[in-house]
């Protein structure tokens, strides 16, 4: 799954090229979008031959992403540029495994035991870690992802963090 407003810098256009190369690398699996999909996102999607592996859903509430990820199997975050995204705490909280780009804040916010972070624009690295994802799928314990950041992202740790900062 990938959840954005996608915009440019959330490269959709280059999940989209390495989610193609995935597949003609004999790769099986669907891919699901969140977000307001431009004109452009569609025809390309349309022109690489996707349309029996993805489907475009559009802007929903945040209820139906929170339920979108729990019945998904990873988030792609394929970010040129990022901060800290709130998405990928999100997708942590549902116990989701994440493909990330090395940006901003990204970093911090995942490790080898919930992720895969690969450089920016480097399609064929996704299209690689798509596939890595499905092989090692069985090391990520989804109960024990979302209990580790449900107390990572709650209200209480952040507040404290917070206050420390403010104290000091």
């Amino acid at each position: 799954i990938h959840v954005s407003n996608m915009v440019p810098l959330k490269n959709t256009e280059g999940i989209l090229r390495a989610f193609r190369l995935f597949i003609d690398k004999g790769g099986s699996a669907g891919l699901i979008m969140v977000g307001d999909a431009s004109r452009a996102i569609r025809y390309l999607a349309t022109g690489l031959a996707l349309k029996d592996n993805i489907l475009l859903k559009g802007e929903v509430s945040y209820t139906q992403v929170a339920a979108e990820m729990q019945e998904s199997n990873c988030l792609i975050l394929f970010s040129n540029i990022e901060n800290s995204p709130c998405v990928i705490g999100e997708a942590l909280c549902c116990g989701l495994p994440v493909i990330a780009t090395n940006v901003g804040g990204v970093p911090e916010l995942i490790g080898e035991n919930n992720a895969v972070l690969i450089e920016p624009k480097d399609e064929n690295a996704l299209a690689t870690a798509m596939q890595q994802m499905i092989d090692n799928y069985s090391k990520f314990d989804r109960k024990k992802l979302a209990e580790e950041s449900k107390n990572k992202f709650s209200y209480e740790t952040v507040g404290k963090k917070m206050e420390e900062v403010y104290s000091s």
